[in-house]
Parts: structure tokens; sequence; C-alpha cells
């Protein structure tokens, strides 16, 4: 009698006008937003504004942010609950911001894959060190070109070393990445042991490409750019080199020949 129910009921489901649940359902799951909660400890005002930015530029956008919650050891606890697109990380770019996050002996395989989606491509080598992958698209939707590369070196189970450039592909279908003006005036103000890496950020835009070792120092470089009639131009180059305080100890720049 069960069996015989559950069939009728089967047949007049399909009978009628009855709207058509199945594609809307297969929609909505598609289009549903992924939710994530994160507890941390606030160490100061001006650490919850990095968190804040960080996830903006990660696409999560923040609905709600507990209160401070003193603990025994003095810490402040808060919760904070976030919502993104599901497609978010599949749209992703070559970001200099996001990569240059990643700390040597500190960032986990799972951060990297929290930050960039899972690698296009992993490796083993014989010296026990993972090697992983990732190439980001371009801001143009015709192009199958990529938009950068990023190489990570794992061992045991945290980054090693890395290495990360932004295409030429890519900055000549976005101009307004292809960096500033080469200008000798600037460079000049570049002084070993004393200029950070956020001053060159400032004078000179995101790198085109940035190398981290395992002891530390990172290699950043420009490729500057000018606009002719009959379009982008090289300019020049500016390579630096960072010792593991994170100040310049030594650059080379070069002005290209017209």
């Amino acid at each position: 009698m069960f069996i015989q129910i559950a069939i009728f009921a089967g047949l007049t489901a399909g009978c009628g006008n009855q709207p058509k649940s199945g594609p809307v359902a297969e929609n909505a799951v598609a289009t549903e937003p992924e939710h994530r909660t994160v507890e941390f400890t606030e160490k100061s005002a001006s650490d919850l504004s990095r968190r804040e930015t960080q996830w903006q530029e990660d696409g999560w956008a923040l609905n709600s942010l507990s209160a401070r919650l003193p603990q025994q050891d003095g810490t402040l606890h808060r919760r904070a609950e976030l919502t993104r697109r599901l497609n978010h990380i599949a749209s992703m770019q070559y970001d200099d911001r996001r990569i240059s996050r990643i700390v040597i002996g500190e960032t986990t395989e799972d951060e990297l894959i929290e930050w960039f989606s899972n690698p296009d491509s992993r490796a083993w080598a014989v010296n026990g060190r993972m090697g992983l992958t990732w190439s980001f698209p371009t801001t143009s939707a015709s192009s199958t070109n990529s938009s950068g590369v990023l190489k990570v070196w794992l061992g045991d189970g945290r980054v090693e070393s890395y290495e990360a450039n932004r295409t030429k592909t890519a900055t000549a279908e976005d101009p307004k990445k292809s960096g500033v003006q080469y200008d000798d005036r600037v460079i000049s103000k570049i002084g070993r042991g004393e200029t950070s890496e956020a001053q060159l950020l400032e004078w000179f835009g995101r790198p085109i490409r940035r190398q981290t070792r395992p002891d530390h120092r990172t290699q950043l470089s420009w490729e500057f750019a000018s606009k002719s009639a009959e379009g982008l131009r090289p300019a020049g180059t500016l390579e630096v080199s960072l010792a593991s305080d994170g100040k310049v100890d030594a650059y080379a720049a070069r002005r290209a020949e017209n």
C-alpha cells in the first residue's frame, strides 16, 4: 500500500502546471555564499585594521564582529562572521599584496590553499621538499594567458622559499599596472641599510617579480614603461635586494635604450 501511494504521488507531482523547481534549486546552491567564522586574538587596533584589509582583499565581507572578550592571560579574543561568493577564488588574478603575506618558516600549506585555492601542480622532490605552483587568470575574459605564476617550496609543511612573477601579457592588457615612469631622481633616494620595502612600494608601486629565499633575503623587480604612439614601450628596470631585516642592501637600475 505504501509503495502504491508513493508511486501515485510521484505521478501526480509531474502533472499540471507545477513549477520546475529542479534548476532553481541547483542555481540556489550555486549562488549560496561561502560562510566562515574566525576567532582571533586582537593585539592592537592596527592589528584589527590589518585583518579587515586582508579579508577585503580575499573577497570576504564582514557581517558581524563580537565585543572584546578578556581572557585570563590578559589577551582580548574576538569572533568575526564572514561571507563571500563561491566563485571568488576562481576569478582571482595575480596580486602581489596577497603573495607578500607569505612568511618563510611560518606560512603553511593550508594557509596557501586558503589564500590561492588548490595549486595547479605539485611535485615531491628527491630532497624531500614539496613544490606547489599556481597560475592566475588575466583580466581579459577572451584571453587564455595567465596574469602571473607563483611557485612555492615547502619543508616540513611550511614555506622554505618562493618566487612569483607577473607576466608581460598581463601588463600589456592592463597598462595601469605597468608601473610608474623610470625616474633616476626617485631611484637615487634608495639608501643601503635604510630604505624599506614599504618605501619602495610607495615610490614604485607593486613589483612585477618577487623571490624570497630560505635565508629570508628577498629580491624585488620592477619593469617601467612609457607611453608612445605605438603603445607601451620599455623604459627601464630596477632590481632590489632586501636583507633579512627588510632593508635594502643592494640594487641595480638601468634605463632602456631608445
